[in-house]
């Protein structure tokens, strides 16, 4: 009875033991790879979703059939503004996705620096 508890006990203490040396090398490598091809994806999702290619390639299309230079003038203008809102959304977006990828990667560098920083205090 007391040998199973024993062993137990010494197989999740080696266990944690074992994660707890390996969570570093793992966050640099296969963690980071994991965020760097999320923030891909979602960049590209992004990019979808804001439907910057199909403004684009319609730039120069007039708008609703309106073939005449009124038509043609006014579908450019809005078309003009409405992409430059969206680059600039986009842009926004990717820097904020930019960051968060940032924060990962510094988030255990700042807190074993911290970590120290309190010991030496104390």
């Amino acid at each position: 009875m007391f040998s199973i508890i024993g062993n137990t006990f010494k197989l999740l203490t080696w266990d944690l033991l074992r994660d707890l040396l390996y969570w570093p090398v793992w966050w640099y490598t296969d963690g980071l790879s994991y965020a760097w091809h999320t923030f891909i994806r979602w960049s590209f999702s992004w990019q979808h979703r804001l439907g910057l290619g199909i403004w684009v390639r319609n730039w120069f299309r007039p708008m609703y059939a309106q073939y005449d230079w009124q038509g043609r003038l006014i579908s450019f203008f809005f078309r003009t503004v409405t992409i430059l809102f969206k680059t600039v959304q986009f842009f926004v977006v990717f820097f904020v996705f930019g960051l968060m990828l940032l924060v990962y990667i510094l988030a255990p560098v700042t807190a074993v620096i911290f970590l120290i920083l309190s010991l030496l205090i104390v």
